[in-house]
C-alpha cells in the first residue's frame, strides 16, 4: 500500500489519498504535478518512494529500468537497439559499449542492472 500527499503552494496538503499500485502512483502523480507544487508517495512506514516537485517527477531507478523494459521490449512489435540504447542513455544509463543486439541481450542487461541498484522500495 502507498500514499499520494499533495501539498499546495503555502505548503499546506491535502488528505492522505491510498494507492495500491505502480499504475495507481504513476496516474495520481499525472494527475496532480501541474497543479500542486509538491506531491510525496510514502509507503507504509512513511519512507517517501516517489515525489514531483515543480512538475518534475523523482522516482526509483527500478521503475525506470521497468518501464523501459515494458516499452522497448515486452510492448515493442521488434526490438530496436538503437532506440533501446537511445531510451537507456535519456534515462540516464550510459549503456554505450555494452549495447544488446537482441530483445533478450537487452532483458538480461536490464536484470543485471536492476539487481545491482539498493532494493529500498516495495
Amino acid at each position: 500500500m502507498f500514499y499520494g500527499i499533495r501539498y499546495n503552494e503555502h505548503g499546506q496538503y491535502h488528505s492522505k489519498e491510498e494507492l495500491y499500485d505502480a499504475k495507481a502512483i504513476w496516474d495520481y502523480i499525472q494527475l496532480h504535478k501541474l497543479t500542486h507544487p509538491e506531491i510525496v508517495i510514502t509507503d507504509d512506514w512513511d519512507y517517501i518512494v516517489a515525489s514531483a516537485r515543480n512538475g518534475w517527477i523523482n522516482y526509483p531507478k527500478q521503475w525506470v529500468l521497468q518501464e523501459i523494459q515494458q516499452v522497448y521490449i515486452l510492448d515493442a512489435s521488434h526490438f530496436d537497439p538503437a532506440v533501446f540504447t537511445e531510451a537507456m542513455l535519456r534515462a540516464g544509463f550510459d549503456i554505450r559499449g555494452a549495447q544488446p543486439s537482441t530483445s533478450y541481450e537487452a532483458s538480461e542487461l536490464l536484470e543485471r542492472m536492476y539487481s545491482s541498484l539498493p532494493q529500498d522500495i516495495s
